[in-house]
């Protein structure tokens, strides 16, 4: 399937009828190249379409803008001066319902994305808008615009959850204080939205906001990681990637110099370099790095491989390879695509105990202590002040607790006899005995 807009009548290459100044165009190629089948949906005006998905039924889920009122195959009115137009088809073409999205200014679906279709058979939709509350948006404008022209520059970027029927579950904006354009958004595992965009960088001062932000399932948004560029070309192309543990990895093309921390990566090797910062659940940064060299490197897309690294494609100018960077191929022209592979991550190990966070069941344990494979300590699993029922309960946990150990080879046999020693001598149980000190109920193991 190919989707568009046409300005065709119909004729060699297509079939279906012209309705006004552009229409939605929906193509389907056959395994020769040959047009097999195409469709037209629009009104008298400009309607469009950016993007389109396969749903699990079979048919299509199609988002675009709309200038058009109800005329053509148009069976709803516009809002404002221009709408986002969702098209919901089933598997032969024929229209399940239709949908304009907005209110009295203007919304942009370019760049628009169909970012998931819901468990319940709903559509998450984003796209960018400059109406205050009115026709069926009732998420603020966070941008007011201050003149006449600034409402066509789309302020913020909107997001819109859809039912199976089409109608609206909820409404958000998010974004900065000047207009922002929409650059990628992805769905999260949990049923979130991934937003990545910066705004345009037109006014005076002439500074470049770019920001990534997650939306909850439930419409709210959970946190917004923003970066400034002190000129209007700091940042371009970005896209985010959801990763399995409720962070993600955003990547994005940067010429702004790390001055001041304001922006940028730790490194930067010179032209434009490729920057990835990756963050946990909650927007934190946990790491990030820069790739290029001393030429011009452009984003094209960022995947997770299958042995759990990142695969980052992009073109690059940076000719001599080791130039300013950490480029090792040698280019072979003017601009190559350059690929590069990056091993998988190592997971946080908050406790330094050798154990990531993801599978240690006993955070917090003190340094230097040996652990099993779930992160525990001997003192974590065998506590002086546990609710033991007397003193040789707990030598007798402590005994078998001390045995694993030896036998996984995590602590020696003197080390294992000293330990013991340590729980028969100890307090640790003993009905009506004063509790002893943590200092004297340690094993130091």
């Amino acid at each position: 399937m190919a989707i568009g807009s046409s300005t065709s009548q119909p004729g060699t290459g297509k079939w279906t009828p012209h309705y006004g100044s552009y229409d939605g165009w929906i193509a389907k190629i056959g395994p020769g190249g040959d047009l097999q089948e195409d469709w037209s949906f629009g009104g008298s005006d400009r309607d469009s379409f950016f993007d389109a998905r396969r749903t699990r039924d079979g048919g299509m889920i199609l988002v675009g803008e709309s200038n058009s009122s109800n005329d053509g195959t148009r069976t709803v009115n516009n809002f404002g001066l221009s709408d986002m137009w969702v098209l919901r088809l089933d598997a032969s073409g024929g229209v399940l319902w239709e949908k304009s999205l907005g209110g009295i200014g203007y919304e942009l679906a370019f760049g628009g994305k169909i970012a998931a279709e819901m468990p319940d058979g709903g559509f998450i939709i984003c796209g960018s808008s400059g109406s205050l509350p009115s026709g069926n948006k009732t998420s603020p404008l966070l941008d007011p615009f201050d003149d006449i022209f600034e409402p066509l520059l789309f302020s913020d970027i909107w997001t819109v959850r859809l039912n199976r029927d089409g109608e609206i579950v909820w409404n958000t904006s998010v974004g900065t204080a000047r207009p922002d354009l929409l650059q990628s958004a992805n769905a999260t595992p949990d049923g979130g939205i991934l937003i990545s965009a910066n705004n345009l960088g037109v006014f005076w001062p002439p500074l470049l906001t770019q920001f990534f932000t997650k939306i909850s399932p439930s419409g709210t948004q959970a946190w917004q990681l923003e970066f400034t560029s002190p000129d209007d070309g700091g940042f371009r192309f970005a896209t985010t990637l959801a990763m399995p543990d409720g962070g993600a990895v955003f990547a994005l093309s940067s010429s702004c110099v790390p001055t001041d921390g304001s922006c940028g990566s730790p490194h930067y090797f010179g032209g434009e370099d490729i920057w990835l910062i990756r963050v946990d659940a909650n927007g934190r940064r946990l790491w990030d790095m820069t790739l290029g060299g001393n030429g011009m490197e452009y984003l094209s897309s960022l995947t997770r491989a299958r042995d759990g690294g990142f695969i980052v494609a992009m073109s690059s100018d940076t000719a001599i390879a080791g130039t300013n960077g950490n480029k090792t191929h040698r280019g072979y022209g003017s601009s190559d695509m350059w690929i590069v592979k990056l091993s998988p991550e190592l997971s946080p190990d908050s406790d330094g105990d050798g154990v990531a966070d993801n599978l240690d069941q006993c955070p917090n344990t003190p340094r230097g202590s040996a652990v099993n494979s779930t992160g525990c300590s001997i003192d974590q699993l065998v506590p002086c002040g546990g609710s033991w029922k007397n003193h040789g309960q707990y030598v007798s946990r402590m005994a078998k607790v001390c045995a694993q150990f030896r036998k996984a080879g995590l602590i020696s046999h003197k080390q294992n006899l000293q330990i013991f020693l340590h729980a028969v001598k100890s307090g640790c149980g003993k009905l009506n005995a004063k509790k002893p000190s943590a200092s004297k109920g340690r094993s130091k193991f």
